[in-house]
């Protein structure tokens, strides 16, 4: 059953997303930046729409189409200057001008866009940040097609960007969103702050909590396996209480699947015969593994700057699975418990750690409501915007 008139002609028949990653085709280890495309990809069709995705493709180095999906390749994204100074140079310059280095993408698609005539007037596009690359092939199609946009932000717009380049970044920025017929936000706390910043108004759509089989962790043992996986933003989501907490005891093992740039850094602090390596895993991997842990590790974000939800928490929270939340929550997380009415297992000292560990039982979260966090709920809270993005002039 649809949820619009197809007979209505200000509401559009297709929706066209543009997004870095989208799962099972460049990320697949199901990274955060692919899943919400995917999630809307989904609610979308669901609704009725015809629904086009348009993505990088990281891997093969030429155009490919597989049903909705279109993969198109792009230069590297990295300097092509050795010199620090040069690269400082190139830097301010390209983000001044094209916002990061992914636009090398976006013009490679648009010239695979005009050149397919993929795109048409009609249609609706949504882009999806980080990185910029998307936002700024938006804003071409935009102009060239006269299509409206709605410009979908999964981070903050100064994210990766020193002071320096906030300068520059904060008019290219909002130069692109003026031109969007609608900006959203997945934290109320960043599209608060992004909002004052920009001058732009943005709105809310949080991540949806999928709907997805439980995973049962293992009956309780000591020592107790705790579970930390993807990525781990190393300057603002360290609390070195919880690795010396660790090494402190003998009832406690850690393990991580990701990235070997962050397995350098846990392996530096935890003994090896605390600490276990996976690599990255498999979505089927990584459930067996949860299978064979306790608990799993979230850990909060420390500046008030990153007022956020780790995307792992609606993960966790879908799979009912046992966590912790490590380190002292600057806002998001808190939000989160308030708007789903639960409380999770907070904890921000040595002395909660050993209190934790003595008393796991305890801590472990019930079934959790979340309905208006659901797939259906994000999709139709997108489809109000999509209604009236529709009835702006171009």
């Amino acid at each position: 059953m649809t949820d619009f008139d197809k007979s209505d002609e200000r509401v559009p028949k297709r929706i066209v997303l543009l997004c870095w990653e989208f799962l099972g085709y460049h990320t697949r280890q199901g990274l955060a930046l692919s899943k919400r495309p995917e999630m809307l990809y989904r609610g979308l069709k669901a609704a009725g729409y015809d629904v086009l995705v348009i993505t990088r493709d990281h891997y093969d180095g030429f155009i490919q189409q597989h049903g909705d999906v279109i993969l198109i390749p792009g230069r590297d994204t990295k300097p092509s200057v050795s010199y620090p100074w040069a690269r400082k140079i190139q830097t301010l310059v390209v983000s001044a001008r094209y916002g990061d280095r992914s636009y090398h993408w976006a013009y490679a698609a648009l010239e695979v866009i005009k050149k397919r005539e993929i795109i048409r007037a009609s249609d609706l596009v949504i882009s999806f940040f980080t990185p910029r690359g998307p936002l700024l092939l938006a804003n071409k199609v935009h102009k060239l097609y006269g299509c409206n946009f709605i410009a979908d932000l999964q981070d903050t717009w100064d994210e990766g960007l020193s002071p320096l380049l906030k300068v520059v970044g904060r008019r290219w920025f909002s130069k692109m969103l003026r031109s969007a017929s609608a900006v959203v936000q997945v934290s109320p706390e960043w599209a608060e702050r992004d909002s004052s910043q920009l001058k732009v108004r943005i709105e809310t759509i949080r991540h949806a909590i999928m709907e997805a089989k439980s995973i049962l962790p293992r009956p309780l043992k000591k020592p107790l396996r705790l579970i930390y996986y993807g990525s781990l933003d190393l300057t603002n989501q360290i609390h070195n209480f919880f690795f010396q907490a660790i090494c402190e005891s003998d009832c406690v093992n850690f393990a991580y699947a990701g990235s070997e740039s962050t397995d350098n850094f846990f392996s530096k602090r935890i003994p090896s015969d605390r600490y276990e390596y996976l690599g990255w895993l498999s979505p089927d991997q990584l459930t067996q593994t949860l299978e064979r842990s306790d608990f799993a590790v979230v850990f909060g974000y420390n500046t008030p700057e990153r007022k956020v939800v780790p995307t792992k928490c609606y993960e966790l929270i879908a799979w009912q699975f046992p966590f912790i939340v490590v380190g002292n929550d600057s806002g998001g997380i808190a939000s989160l418990e308030r708007e789903l009415s639960i409380n999770f297992t907070h904890v921000v000292s040595k002395s909660d750690f050993f209190r934790f560990v003595a008393d796991p039982k305890s801590q472990q979260p019930g079934p959790v409501v979340f309905n208006g966090l659901s797939e259906k709920a994000m999709t139709e809270k997108y489809q109000m915007i999509i209604r009236r993005s529709s009835q702006t002039a171009n």
